[in-house]
């Protein structure tokens, strides 16, 4: 191992040990500390060149699969069932309310179609870690935000790989055979779902070592790996996004293992502990330190403005006799602040060339700046809830 390689493994680790007990202090979500810490590292001369670099894509790489693997299981299949068939109808007509105001203000400003992807994107990640810090996540408005959120994720994954095939072929016939590929893996996880589910009833006392708290052999981190990498390995040979497999095998999990608490946990412990933070660095790494100019402030906060409108408009939607107009427009504040999956597809932006560096950067300071700011907000709109969370079905 060279010294470069070396010191650049110790910088990365030290980020990442150092960020969970810095962040706090700053009020600043870790990813956001990461991608200032990587763009330090990026001013020093590491992840650039040579086998440094070469370490650093491996590493983010791995960090971008766990990270749409971890977006899979955040899915709340329960909530969406406890909201029955008119829940999940209001909360999939509000997701895909985004994609649709998205559409229609990148169609006005003429821009790049991948945009409506950018201002449409949606993920509970954030908002879930800033419902339990507030003990709102079994309130009204922490139910709509899991729904919407959960709803919002999946078709936000779905339009990533539907761009980012469109990109590399155009509207042709290739298209059409690309999206059935898309198809393919779709019903792959279906299959993999239902039998996953079989194998569990035939044999519990295999699967219930998946979810045992201490597990010397810790089977159930092994297994989730063999299925997170193997639908990555099928998306790529379909030629599909790999982070696509990812998603929809940490999806699976979750429709299957409905309490994944013990199983987050311990992956938690693999990704987040490593794998992830190299990810936000690596994008860091990579940042145009020109976008902290003026000029690339303004477009980053004239961006926010749109995104919040796409957010904002078709949460009226949720306004009822379960849902006030307070509750409503913190679901749209929360959602609004996607920041793994904003940097993610600023990554794939870039990977597929529909973003240059300038703008690939512009979307990740945008996704530093909402971070911040809307949860902020959110917090400002309502107050800590003293109420005793629901248990766990």
């Amino acid at each position: 191992m060279s010294v470069d390689v070396a010191a650049l493994l110790f910088l990365l680790v030290l980020g990442s040990a150092l960020s969970p007990l810095v962040a706090p202090r700053l009020g600043v979500p870790e990813a956001v500390l990461q991608i200032g810490y990587g763009i330090a590292i990026g001013v020093l001369g590491f992840g650039h060149t040579g086998p440094s670099e070469e370490v650093m894509h491996l590493l983010a790489e791995l960090g971008f699969i766990l990270l749409m693997f971890g977006a899979g299981l955040e899915i709340d299949f329960d909530a969406v069932e406890r909201g029955g068939r008119a829940g999940l109808l209001n909360g999939l007509g509000v997701a895909t309310g985004f994609f649709a105001v998205a559409g229609v203000i990148v169609w006005i400003l003429g821009l790049p179609a991948f945009y409506v992807v950018i201002l449409s994107a949606t993920s509970v990640g954030l908002g879930v870690a800033v419902l339990r810090e507030t003990g709102l996540t079994g309130a009204t408005v922490g139910q709509k935000v899991l729904i919407v959120g959960s709803l919002g994720e999946f078709l936000t994954l779905i339009a990533m790989t539907v761009f980012q095939v469109a990109s590399k072929v155009g509207l042709s016939i290739q298209l059409v055979v690309d999206l059935g590929k898309l198809a393919a893996l779709f019903i792959a996880g279906g299959l993999f779902l239902r039998y996953l589910g079989a194998w569990t009833w035939w044999h519990p006392g295999v699967f219930a070592r998946v979810f045992e708290r201490h597990d010397a052999s810790e089977l159930g981190v092994r297994a989730a790996l063999v299925a997170c990498l193997g639908f990555v390995l099928l998306a790529a040979w379909l030629g599909v996004e790999a982070i696509l497999g990812a998603f929809i095998a940490g999806a699976a999990f979750r429709a299957v293992f409905r309490d994944v608490r013990v199983l987050e946990g311990k992956m938690s412990a693999l990704s987040s502990g490593f794998f992830i933070p190299i990810f936000f660095m690596s994008v860091g790494v990579g940042f145009d330190l020109q976008q902290l100019s003026l000029e690339g402030l303004l477009k980053a906060s004239i961006l926010g403005v749109f995104l919040v409108v796409a957010r904002l408009l078709p949460s009226v939607g949720l306004v009822g006799p379960d849902c006030s107009a307070r509750d409503a427009l913190g679901v749209a504040l929360l959602l609004g602040a996607p920041l793994t999956l904003l940097v993610a597809i600023a990554e794939l932006g870039w990977q597929t060339g529909v973003l240059d560096q300038a703008s690939e950067s512009a979307v990740v300071l945008l996704a530093i700046l909402l971070s911040v700011i809307l949860p902020i907000g959110f917090k400002l709109l309502h107050r800590r809830s003293d109420k005793p969370l629901p248990p766990s079905s």
